[in-house]
């Protein structure tokens, strides 16, 4: 229950006070116990001083492996996964089974030993910390009007923002995120890049940044709604600009909710907020032709909401947000599910759960090889001021596009503190950092399909900041 100033202010605020303003300033004991214990029963240790220099030896080592092991190889008191089903080996049979879905969790094999157990669906933070010699920090460098991040699977590298050197702009760099570490650092760029006043958006500022990574060509790209290019980076980080045509977003229309769409070689566009109210037009980017077109519009008038693309049914999905019919004078938290369909430009309505209901600063990501749509989070505001009339989620939802039913994989725990009462009586939140606890800031939720887990990166209000966090989805199909 929560928020923080105005929306325009919050990510400023957070930047200043802390000086990062983009561009400114399982177990050894249990691998090494069952080695040792398969090493005594294949007769390789010697543990007992005799060893297998003699028939004695070998009948006792012989008679520990029938003690343990049973023809088929079930050892005893080790474990497996069957579909949701833990069970253990007792007396050479495995039973015993555990059913991890009636505890709400799933059952999967520990990476480091073999072993499986019930685990839960958990988010895991990428902790950060800044190589730079002026900046320091625990961060991440995002765009200022909204959060876009990429992955490079085969580097194990993400990339966050692009930035100039505060003493000679036309200086340039990628803010990158080692995945190995969190170690988060410039990288600087040469070639081709984009100038000391090519502005993104809001005239020359650099607010906002579409950032995506392009594998067919192993290059980062880097754009925003009114650059008159598309910068493309190299593997060794060269840079060249590609020019852009077509009918470009309205240059003074902010938070922008944005999806790269690959498999469609597509950047959509739909909701934003500007001067006469919010976005009713779905734009894309063909990532080809640099070309700008507007495929739907008439559509309601939204911000807050989040994009995803179906890449079995070729839609893109909007979920969630604000809506105004009146210029942004009054608007209303929607539960709806929009379908978009890029080429003909019509679309369909739908609602969420009713367990979920209106919300916005949702994030969501489409899974192509399951067919699920995830979405994470979100937040219903009711006071600008006084974030303890807010409800804020944690939750996480999967849809199946081809059943069209939901699952909650995991659900809503306790996101945060409140500070105690200023001196009007409000409110301010506090988000617990161990997780994507973002408030009413609005994450970014990408799908990495290589290895098999969300990427989500969002602000922690207040004193946290933009941070990584990660979520395996081995074994979620025993979920839904």
């Amino acid at each position: 229950m929560r928020r923080i100033n105005p929306w325009w202010l919050k990510g400023l605020e957070g930047r200043l006070a802390n000086g990062l303003w983009p561009g400114l300033v399982l177990s050894l004991g249990l691998g090494l116990g069952l080695g040792l214990g398969l090493g005594t029963l294949g007769g390789c240790s010697d543990d007992d001083g005799v060893g297998n220099d003699n028939a004695n030896d070998n009948a006792n080592d012989n008679a520990n492996t029938n003690t343990n092991t049973n023809t088929n190889g079930c050892t005893e008191s080790t474990t497996r996964c069957t579909g949701s089903l833990l069970e253990t080996c007792t007396a050479g049979i495995w039973s015993d089974p555990t059913d991890c879905v009636a505890t709400d969790q799933i059952c999967r094999p520990d990476g480091s030993t073999g072993e499986a157990r019930c685990d839960d669906l958990a988010w895991v933070r990428l902790d950060i910390e800044i190589d730079d010699p002026i900046m320091v920090g625990t961060s991440l460098n995002t765009p200022i009007d909204t959060v876009s991040f990429a992955y490079d699977a085969v580097a194990d590298v993400f990339a966050t923002a692009f930035g100039r050197d505060s003493n000679d702009p036309n200086l340039t760099h990628l803010w990158l995120v080692e995945g190995a570490d969190g170690t988060h650092a410039k990288q600087p760029l040469t070639g081709d890049v984009f100038g000391p006043t090519d502005g993104f958006c809001m005239g020359t500022e650099d607010w906002c940044q579409y950032v995506g990574y392009d594998a067919a060509s192993s290059e980062w790209v880097v754009f925003g709604p009114s650059t008159t290019s598309v910068m493309r980076v190299g593997a060794n980080w060269t840079a060249t600009l590609e020019t852009t045509s077509g009918t470009h977003p309205p240059d003074n229309w902010i938070s922008h909710s944005h999806r790269f769409a690959w498999s469609a070689r597509r950047l959509f566009l739909y909701g934003a907020v500007g001067p006469s109210g919010f976005s009713d037009t779905v734009f894309a980017f063909n990532l080809d032709t640099s070309a700008w077109t507007s495929v739907a519009t008439g559509l309601p008038q939204m911000v807050d909401n989040c994009l995803a693309y179906d890449s079995q049914s070729s839609m893109v999905l909007s979920i969630g947000g604000r809506v105004t019919s009146d210029g942004g004078n009054t608007t209303q938290t929607v539960d709806t599910i929009l379908t978009i369909d890029p080429v003909n430009g019509t679309h369909t309505s739908d609602t969420l759960p009713v367990s979920m209901g209106p919300r916005r600063a949702m994030s969501c990501a489409y899974d192509a090889g399951r067919h699920l749509l995830y979405v994470y989070a979100g937040s219903v505001v009711n006071d600008r001021w006084n974030e303890a009339e807010n409800d804020y989620h944690n939750d996480l939802w999967a849809l199946d596009l081809t059943q069209m039913t939901w699952t909650e994989l995991v659900p809503d725990t306790e996101s945060g503190t409140l500070n105690a009462p200023d001196s009007n009586g409000d409110q301010s939140f506090v988000g617990h950092p161990e997780g994507p606890n973002f408030g009413q800031n609005r994450g970014h939720l990408l799908m990495d399909p290589d290895n098999d887990r969300l990427m989500i990166i969002g602000a922690v209000p207040i004193f946290t900041h933009e941070q990584l966090y990660l979520l395996r989805l081995e074994g979620v199909d025993q979920r839904h």
